[in-house]
């Protein structure tokens, strides 16, 4: 008895719709590849995102460092950083006469804006952070 011949019709009626079912499966198959594909670039789109903001706040680090070093100033910044070291200068001379009365007595504390700030030198920032810490110390200053 031959098993081929008994199955032969259903196998003929079947035929199609195991061959729906393979396409079906394949086409699953294809569309999860896809999906996973898009997924992983939509995560290196998401990091190549933080990478250029990380890259963003380091430019703009190295910016505001340079500009702090005396590169990239405005117009007239070099002459204004004279004129603030004159005027230190002159300062710490007077405070050296005691003729006029204490330190409390003939000092404020210093306060710049931040334009102010961004130019001074490494050597005027520490005078007038020496400045500051003594009025803070000897005359009780608040910062």
């Amino acid at each position: 008895m031959e098993l081929v011949p008994i199955f032969a019709p259903l196998i003929e009626k079947a035929l199609p719709y195991l061959i729906a079912a393979v396409a079906a499966i394949g086409a699953i198959g294809v569309a999860l590849l896809r999906a996973r594909a898009k997924g992983r670039a939509e995560e290196k789109a998401a990091q190549a995102a933080e990478e250029a903001k990380a890259r963003d706040i380091a430019d703009q680090g190295r910016q505001r460092r340079r500009r702090a070093a005396g590169r990239g100033r405005a117009p007239g910044a070099e002459e204004m950083g004279k004129v603030t070291s004159i005027l230190f200068l002159a300062a710490l001379l007077a405070g050296c006469n005691h003729a006029a009365g204490s330190f409390c007595a003939v000092s404020t504390p210093s306060r710049l804006s931040a334009a102010a700030v961004d130019q001074l030198t490494d050597a005027q920032a520490r005078a007038l952070l020496a400045h500051n810490r003594k009025g803070e110390k000897l005359c009780g200053w608040k910062p």
